[in-house]
């Protein structure tokens, strides 16, 4: 008989269940799952007639999807991935003993094609006796929680303080916590998993940069060389914190040393400098990256007046410091009458022309007052330097006052 008939039941589940898409399950739990749902009053010898093993399961599977299931890139467009480990697990044996085995074990991912591939399962588990496991644990926690009153306070206004008191995991220690700073109530590894899609959704689109700009570079102050090194910074602080998930738990489940976060930013490195990812050489630069990023999950901005939360100058006050006494001058000699298509009129007829007397013929900065008299200044960018002078626009009120009296016209009446 052929096994092409577990293919198809896999296919049909993940297509019409949602239960069993976008997650990881394993070849145990997969097999519990087709027999519950495709085998009527299952037994040995039905199961031997249908062929119905673990290992005819994931040929078959393999065979339908052949090998696209390994392929953890975009040109997965099957939408199926399988993933393998070697574990070590007890069983009691039909003598009560408990016995250790070591087997591999297969995982299956299941999810639209053509959305994003998945990352490979951090724990390998045996889904043996799930639910004696899960009553076992669910036993547990309970005589734990009658033990502990205080447990019991805690977790009557947050949920998250039980999670954490069983979780003993690495991802739950303080060396883990240290280099990255999740936020309170949130898993280390939780976090770094919304940092990567933060750091690869910023490479997605031509204008996603800016989500992890601060400010979101809304004053267009960053150059096209600053876009390519924050996209270089995406990639190479989102590979080094890829290694972090999958290297720096290890231990406890495939009985591998865990690495540090230096070697996550040393190995992302080696990984992407070969490929002309050139924006840092040595772990170092990443690791300083990374304490920038974890504050807001946003990078600094490359010009160094953004980050000093000052606004830009203007070129003519840069080069021309006495036209800013000047214009304010006339500003505040013209505040009953003071708008800002009357303010252009005095900077085009009189501050350039008197500006253009006291420059030498070969002086560089008649370049610039040159540029101002053909190319005119506009009504919004003589608005810009008001404000940069701490002039606010608003409309004109009912009642204003100003004081007049050290106008021309006043001072003749006090001879």
């Amino acid at each position: 008989m052929s096994t092409e008939w577990m293919a198809t039941a896999f296919q049909t589940l993940t297509t019409n269940y949602p239960e069993y898409r976008n997650r990881w399950i394993s070849d145990d739990k997969w097999m519990e799952i087709i027999r519950n749902n495709y085998i009527d009053d299952p037994s040995k010898e039905k199961e031997e007639e249908l062929k119905f093993t673990r290992a005819n399961m994931i040929r078959a599977i393999g065979a339908r999807w052949k090998t696209t299931t390994q392929d953890f890139t975009q040109t997965n467009q099957s939408g199926i991935f399988r993933h393998r480990y070697f574990v070590s697990f007890v069983v009691e044996s039909d003598k009560g003993e408990m016995v250790a085995k070591r087997r591999q074990v297969t995982y299956l991912y299941a999810t639209k094609p053509g959305q994003d591939y998945p990352r490979k399962p951090r724990v390998a588990e045996v889904f043996k006796g799930e639910d004696e496991m899960d009553d076992c644990i669910r036993g547990l926690k309970k005589r734990k929680r009658a033990e502990d009153e205080v447990d019991e306070r805690i977790s009557a206004t947050t949920n998250q303080a039980s999670i954490d008191y069983y979780d003993t995991g690495y991802w739950n220690s303080g060396d883990a916590k240290n280099p990255f700073v999740s936020l309170v109530g949130e898993s280390v590894s939780d976090c770094l998993e919304k940092r990567i899609y933060s750091l690869r959704h910023s490479n997605s689109l031509e204008a996603a940069w800016v989500d992890v700009v601060d400010a979101h570079d809304k004053d267009g102050l960053c150059k096209p060389a600053a876009i390519f090194k924050i996209r270089q910074q995406c990639q190479l602080l989102c590979q080094a914190y890829i290694f972090a998930l999958d290297w720096m738990d290890q231990q406890s489940d495939y009985d591998v040393p865990n690495k540090t976060w230096k070697e996550c930013c040393e190995a992302a490195c080696e990984h992407l400098n070969p490929c002309g990812n050139l924006a840092a050489t040595t772990g170092k630069t990443i690791a300083g990256w990374n304490r920038d990023f974890r504050t807001n999950n946003k990078f600094q901005h490359p010009n160094p007046i953004v980050r000093s939360v000052k606004s830009p100058e203007p070129s003519l006050f840069e080069h021309f410091p006495e036209s800013k006494d000047i214009i304010k001058g006339f500003a505040n000699g013209n505040l009953a009458d003071l708008t800002t298509e009357l303010l252009r009129d005095f900077i085009v007829t009189k501050l350039h022309p008197g500006l253009l007397k006291n420059i030498a013929i070969h002086d560089e900065q008649k370049e610039l007052l040159c540029f101002y008299s053909e190319n005119l200044p506009a009504i919004s960018t003589v608005q810009r330097w008001m404000q940069w002078q701490g002039y606010k626009y608003c409309t004109r009120k009912t009642s204003f006052y100003v004081d007049g009296h050290e106008r021309d016209k006043q001072q003749c009446h006090w001879k």
